[in-house]
């Protein structure tokens, strides 16, 4: 390559590098508080201050703990606010830039200059890494690391050594020390290893035997390397883990740590590593109903692909196809293809393929596309693979394409980039639909969601919560809400906003609908599921329609559920019996049936009303309606209030779920470890199970709040 193209490529590199970090310094200050980031910033914090005793310090690795402390050692805990979070998170921007760093030099070296351009080009814009990268989180870094290390290994399979394979095992050690799940890797890591030393041509005429060692040795080699980098990580402080398989909790460690051979390496590990390893299965051991295109499962062996195809931009789909067709078309006019290259191809392929083939098979905790993070970056790598040599008008232009495609998706979803969902998929505003997760939302537009809408509308749309039924006009719900459950069918959900599209939203998290009467109608009618005239129905009896609830109800016969045929004859059929009625015994009539037709508006407006409020059976409708509407701290207000309802078996559940939900730990354990005996057998083990989680919580909160 000439100096003036070497030098045209490191421009164009240095330059969209800048552009990325440009971009992610004003999200880092822009972006709200996620649910995990006030924990990382605590962790970081614990380490510096007291070291690796705290629980704090096991929910991932060390390395982004002690970044997230780089622009914030000077800031109290107490002041955990916004800006206190924005230079917690400068801190790990180093890391997004490292990974695009990688990504252009191994796609140089692999493929050539126009790979390079090309790589930076589709890695620079995209939404994923650019919302993740702005966070406190570990994810972008383990993505980094883990790129490090493959590109790291790539160079040694290219020209095996011993400088080569020390610095390859010790990246591996720097990317387990990020996030536990790069353990993940190691089986492609020693099947690439294996593989290579058995084909080198220098070792011809050795015996199969001598080969075998060989390999071994350089695998052991590779694996002390990881294993000193990681303690260094830790700073050689902590120790070894012990082999006492009390000390673990989790049935996977506890089997493991007591077998010979793999209890000596397990406790080689440091001992915080492995105890978050150890806590991590813990935590996973429970089956988690997962949410994917309106079904809940153990699992969904699609979840991380549909992650993957709804949540990268189409430039990436477009990529890889390009490769796919270049690959081809070299192959029939039979252009030799280049060892190295095919090497870096097989290494990104086996490890986007074996990550997808154990996450969607066997790992039940499917909560996000985070997990899968650096297979975004490892799909842009192997489309760049579409050009070899050097950068030439027509690479030069569709890398410039690329970038200007991929600039205006990032622009046109700003700054809502976690929730980012491609346009084939149907946008943010059908995310919900696919997912209900932290793709949808991580807390950051929880709070802020309705007013921004407010800002854009006016006061002129009502909030819904869950269990909120059908109504007309203009309406706001958060999209976790848009997941409840079939109350026929456990495995699906169903809503009856379904039938709409919103006419506005904020990012992922908050929709807003326009439900027009006539669009209902139509809607319903046009439906297989005779549930949507219901829903209809309802919504034509809270708007006082009670002649056209009629009609509608009538085309509904014998296709009821009796609760419901209960509620509409009592407020649609019954008027002037009503009317006769004791007014408590009419009020407890009307707030049942509204109940049951999800009007918990209007059972708030009927229960409030204060000669009904000294009843437990009134009380408790008013906390159920409270749930139901998302607002938990009033319903707890009113539970704590409400004496007479404290020997009720669902109030007392109710009260350590609401406590354990809105954080208050504590609260949870002091409230239920007098009262399990009470409860009956069946639910005192769910409780029990679920009392000992709430019990590390609130040791862990009690410690972070001692060092604020």
């Amino acid at each position: 390559m000439s100096g003036a193209r070497l030098r045209g490529a490191l421009l164009w590199t240095a330059l969209l590098l800048l552009a990325h970090l440009a971009a992610l310094v004003p999200l880092a200050r822009q972006t709200p508080i996620t649910v995990d980031e006030p924990v990382l910033f605590g962790g970081g914090r614990v380490i510096l201050n007291e070291g690796w005793d705290d629980p704090y310090t096991r929910f991932q690795g060390p390395l982004p703990l002690y970044a997230n402390q780089l622009f914030a050692r000077d800031r109290s805990l107490s002041e955990l606010g916004q800006d206190t979070i924005a230079h917690g998170r400068y801190g790990l921007l180093v890391f997004a830039v490292l990974g695009g760093l990688v990504l252009a030099l191994w796609a140089r070296e692999a493929f050539g200059p126009a790979a390079q351009i090309l790589v930076l080009c589709a890695w620079a814009p995209q939404p994923l890494l650019l919302g993740y990268g702005a966070l406190l989180a570990v994810d972008v870094a383990y993505t980094a690391c883990l790129l490090l290390a493959l590109y790291l290994l790539w160079r040694w399979m290219c020209r095996p050594s011993a400088p080569r394979l020390v610095l390859a095992g010790a990246s591996f050690g720097v990317a387990c020390a990020t996030k536990y799940l790069a353990l993940l890797c190691a089986p492609i890591v020693a099947l690439a290893v294996l593989l290579r030393l058995a084909r080198l041509q220098d070792g011809a005429g050795e015996t199969l035997r001598k080969r075998g060692a060989r390999a071994l040795l350089a695998l052991g080699a590779y694996a002390l390397c990881a294993l000193l980098a990681l303690h260094a990580a830790y700073g050689f402080r902590p120790g070894c883990a012990p082999r006492d398989a009390e000390v673990y909790r989790s049935a996977t460690v506890r089997t493991w740590i007591e077998r010979p051979i793999a209890g000596h390496a397990l406790a080689l590990l440091p001992r915080p590593f492995l105890e978050g390893v150890d806590y991590q299965f813990f935590v996973s051991r429970d089956e988690h109903q997962v949410y994917l295109r309106g079904r809940y499962a153990v699992g969904h062996p699609s979840y991380y692909l549909a992650a993957l195809a709804t949540k990268t931009p189409e430039t990436v789909a477009a990529l890889l196809l390009a490769a796919v067709a270049c690959a081809l078309a070299r192959r029939r006019s039979g252009c030799p293809v280049d060892a190295n290259a095919r090497r870096a191809l097989w290494l990104a392929g086996a490890t986007i393929g074996f990550a997808l083939l154990y996450l969607s098979l066997f790992n039940r905790v499917q909560v996000g596309i985070r997990y899968v993070l650096p297979l975004v970056p490892l799909a842009c790598f192997l489309g760049a693979s579409a050009v070899r040599g050097e950068l030439r008008r027509g690479p030069a232009l569709a890398s410039a394409l690329l970038l200007l495609v991929g600039t205006a998706e990032s622009l046109s979803r700003w700054p809502h980039l976690l929730s980012y969902f491609n346009r084939s998929s149907g946008g943010p505003a059908a995310g919900w639909r696919w997912f209900q997760d932290s793709n949808i939302d991580w807390a950051e537009n929880q709070q802020r969601g309705p007013q921004l809408l407010a800002e854009r509308h006016g006061s002129s749309f009502q909030i819904l919560g869950a269990g909120d039924g059908p109504r007309f006009g203009r309406v706001a719900i958060h999209a976790f809400q848009l997941g409840a459950r079939d109350p026929r069918d456990a495995s699906r959900a169903y809503t009856w906003l379904a039938l709409f599209e919103p006419i506005d939203h904020v990012g992922a998290a908050w929709l807003l609908f326009q439900v027009e009467r006539e669009r209902f109608e139509r809607a319903a009618r046009e439906s297989s599921d005779p549930r949507r005239l219901r829903d209809y129905a309802a919504a034509l009896t809270g708007a006082g329609q009670l002649e056209e609830a009629k009609i509608v109800l009538g085309e509904l016969r014998g296709q009821l559920d009796l609760a419901d045929v209960a509620a509409f004859s009592h407020l649609v059929f019954q008027v002037e019996d009503r009317a006769s009625l004791p007014t408590r015994e009419r009020a407890l009539l009307d707030a049942q049936s509204w109940a049951q037709l999800g009007r918990l508006d209007r059972v708030q407006e009927i229960l409030d009303a204060p000669e009904l409020g000294g009843l437990p059976e009134v009380k408790r409708e008013v906390i159920l309606a409270l749930v139901g509407q998302g607002r938990r701290r009033e319903a707890i207000e009113r539970l704590e209030q409400s004496e007479d309802l404290h020997a009720d078996e669902l109030c007392v559940v109710l009260l350590f779920h609401l406590y354990s939900e809105v954080a208050r730990f504590a609260d949870a354990v002091r409230w239920i470890e007098p009262r399990l005996s009470s409860l009956s057998p069946a639910l005192r083990e769910q409780v029990e199970r679920k009392l000992v989680e709430q019990r590390e919580l609130r040791d862990v909160s009690e410690r972070y709040h001692r060092l604020r």
